[in-house]
């Protein structure tokens, strides 16, 4: 068979005489000679010389996918390969905002807090009757629910307990895995919920995310309740209250120019904790999106890496600064929703939750009523033909399915606005990424 290098191959400089040869679909990765890497760009659409060469090496770059059949339509292939993941039959996920009200007020948060909202009983009757036919009928094994909002625990005791415990039981009913977790500022959080929580069968599977917003100082002046009185101890207090329970945590560290040093007064605060403590909390560094065009991005970077460097030396674990997240949207999945206290269904819970940008809503029984926002999202969501022939297509994905729909008019060019030299600096960065974990 004939064979041609992938276009999703790319050749990087690395030490000495040597050469990373990398491929953003298959992650495969290695590093060869020079004159090995020149062989490949001299030969590049005729591997038969390569073979008559190097057989070795050829059958290398055939073995690892960094060549692929010279009738490949590469891109044809990922495509097929998301929506093998994205309609996956035997997984379901909700998103449930049972309130968009919310105890706190920041200045960030993109939500419009809707005072007194609760999701009713008809709402709730409907979502169980949902799950059950995903379980019972449809054959469902995998069962998730994440908890947003607006602050969710508001509605811990009316909704999400009698939800849960009903999950529970049809879970373990049918063998189905369930899958549990909170999007919350974590002031709600009482010794008596976690210990409910931790009742459940699957409570192994219960994890919670929540933030802070710099030090205390910087903290306060974003987290505060009605009173003004502050936050950040009694969220570090109710942090340990979980951790006690044994319920891992996401902690995102929403990041400002003006906050960002000041995290490093949060390591000293949190440096305490014990290993095992420690071992449940995954630091998540994230920088607040209104904030990106102040500054240097140079400066901003720099002092991210030293607190990562900082967090890990203090034994914790750390998200990637450079990583590039490879995996599909939720919003891109057809077994996804995002369910609204009204009964609104969305996809995207990065834009308001408000009529115009509603998908369908959720019929009292049970069933789905998509709109003709939800087929654009869904015929829009492998991209354009212009990030279809781009090399970094599986990397990117042309972005969310979200960013495709704001983005139908732009033609002939990137979505994102990558040029050629982003792009490359996309592939320097993962690379790095994928050789640091190799050591």
């Amino acid at each position: 068979m004939s064979m041609k290098i992938s276009k999703y191959t790319f050749l990087l400089p690395h030490e000495d005489d040597c050469t990373v040869i990398y491929n953003c679909r298959t992650e495969g990765i290695g590093i060869i000679k020079n004159e090995l890497a020149d062989l490949v760009v001299k030969c590049k659409d005729n591997l038969e010389a390569v073979k008559s060469q190097n057989a070795s090496f050829y059958d290398f770059l055939v073995r690892k996918q960094f060549a692929v059949p010279a009738n490949a339509i590469e891109e044809e292939e990922v495509i097929e390969a998301w929506k093998k993941y994205d309609n996956n039959p035997k997984s379901f996920s909700v998103f449930i905002n049972p309130t968009l009200d919310c105890n706190l007020n920041c200045w960030y948060c993109f939500e419009k807090h809707v005072k007194g909202s609760l999701i009713n009983e008809e709402v709730a009757s409907a979502l169980i009757k949902l799950i059950d036919r995903k379980v019972i009928h449809e054959g469902v094994k995998q069962l998730g629910f994440s908890f947003f909002g607006g602050e969710p625990l508001i509605a811990f005791k009316s909704f999400i307990s009698p939800l849960l415990k009903h999950a529970e039981k049809l879970c373990v009913e049918h063998t189905c895995n369930l899958y549990v977790s909170f999007v919350t500022n974590a002031t709600l959080i009482t010794d008596n919920m976690l210990e409910e929580l931790q009742k459940m069968h699957v409570a192994q599977s219960i994890g919670f995310q929540i933030t802070l917003d710099g030090n205390e100082h910087f903290h306060d002046q974003t987290k505060v309740f009605p009173n003004k009185k502050g936050t950040y101890r009694l969220i570090l207090e109710n942090i340990r209250k979980i951790l006690a329970h044994k319920m891992p945590i996401t902690l995102r560290l929403n990041m400002t120019n003006l906050n960002i040093e000041s995290y490093f007064d949060v390591i000293d605060d949190i440096a305490s904790f014990s290993s095992a403590e420690k071992s449940l909390i995954t630091i998540d560094m994230q920088r607040v999106w209104q904030d990106r065009d102040k500054g240097s991005l140079n400066d901003f970077e720099t002092t991210q890496i030293r607190i990562r460097e900082a967090f890990i030396q203090e034994g914790f674990k750390v998200n990637e600064i450079k990583h590039i997240d490879k995996s599909r949207c939720y919003a891109d999945q057809e077994n996804h929703i995002s369910l609204n206290y009204d009964g609104r269904l969305f996809k995207c819970t990065a834009r308001d939750f408000v009529a115009h940008n509603s998908e369908g809503k959720l019929l009292p029984d049970g069933t789905i009523e998509w709109n003709e926002k939800f087929t654009k999202r869904m015929q829009h969501r492998y991209g354009n033909d212009f990030c279809k022939k781009c090399r970094i297509f599986p990397l990117c994905h042309g972005g969310c399915s979200q960013h495709k729909l704001e983005t139908l008019n732009i033609k002939n060019q990137c979505i994102r606005g990558y040029d050629k030299l982003y792009i490359q600096k996309i592939i320097e960065d993962r690379v790095e990424y994928l050789l640091e974990k190799l050591t």
